[in-house]
């Protein structure tokens, strides 16, 4: 499924990855990744009404009844979803784009295998290339399913709405020690809302997590900072930047072969 979104997103065939996902759909239902891959389309061709329906029927779908039990609480929109025109209207400088929805999660990069795809896919697909959808691959999450729900709410302006689905996503990964990633961007989002104090304690419990993640340290650093802690916050980016350095050696250490065959093939 993956792989076809992507196949089908980097080619602008926006009907044919609709299509792939609602017979994916047809086969398998409780599929959470598939539902949060057909949201995630609409809701980056920015049609969140039809995005945030297809959110909600793959919660109740894929779900647990205590999660779809404390998502029928969630608080009604507080305005009218934004289509393309709207959008068009209000300029690309506005608050509301701000918000990068895309960036949590494209940040990791993605390959295809030649033995793994069909229909031409290894041949466009070959080598690292930036993830260009809001997916995480990772099976039957319903966590990251709510979560991303939550990021378009965020995005559409409904900061009630995003943080119930936030907290949500993070209770249904809690069975798995929770996500790292899910912490840092709830972090964000409640640094962007004025909430230190939330956003200190997210980011401890990302940092317990994962504490590799350089992105992490850093939105820490910057967060000290902001709050006039300019000594600790200087201490805690040096450390990101040691980090970061630290996991390009680690990445340079498994380039590949370029001896091999399959390195020079275009």
């Amino acid at each position: 499924v993956s792989v076809l979104w992507k196949l089908f997103t980097r080619r602008g065939e926006v009907v044919r990855a609709r299509n792939a996902f609602q017979s994916a759909l047809r086969v398998k239902r409780h599929d959470a990744y598939t539902w949060q891959c057909l949201g995630s389309l609409d809701a980056d061709q920015q049609y969140y009404s039809a995005a945030r329906e297809t959110f909600s029927k793959g919660v109740q779908v894929c779900a647990t009844y205590a999660t779809r039990k404390r998502l029928a609480q969630l608080p009604l929109p507080t305005q009218r979803i934004l289509y393309r025109e709207d959008l068009a209207k209000i300029g690309s400088n506005s608050a509301l784009n701000q918000v990068l929805l895309m960036e949590p999660l494209a940040a990791q990069k993605w390959r295809v295998d030649a033995d793994q795809s069909g229909d031409g896919a290894a041949d466009e697909l070959e080598g690292d290339v930036e993830d260009v959808g809001w997916g995480v691959d990772g099976g039957d999450v319903v966590g990251s399913l709510i979560f991303v729900w939550g990021m378009m709410e965020w995005k559409c302006g409904e900061i009630a709405r995003a943080r119930e689905l936030f907290l949500s996503a993070v209770a249904v990964e809690a069975n798995e020690g929770g996500a790292a990633w899910m912490w840092l961007w709830f972090a964000r989002f409640e640094i962007s809302q004025g909430e230190r104090e939330r956003a200190r304690q997210y980011l401890a419990r990302s940092i317990r997590r994962d504490r590799s993640n350089a992105d992490t340290w850093r939105t820490w650093a910057e967060l000290e900072k902001s709050a006039g802690r300019n000594t600790l916050g200087s201490q805690i980016m040096d450390h990101a930047m040691q980090l970061s350095i630290k996991n390009q050696l680690a990445g340079e250490r498994n380039l590949p072969n370029p001896l091999k065959r399959r390195f020079f093939r275009k």
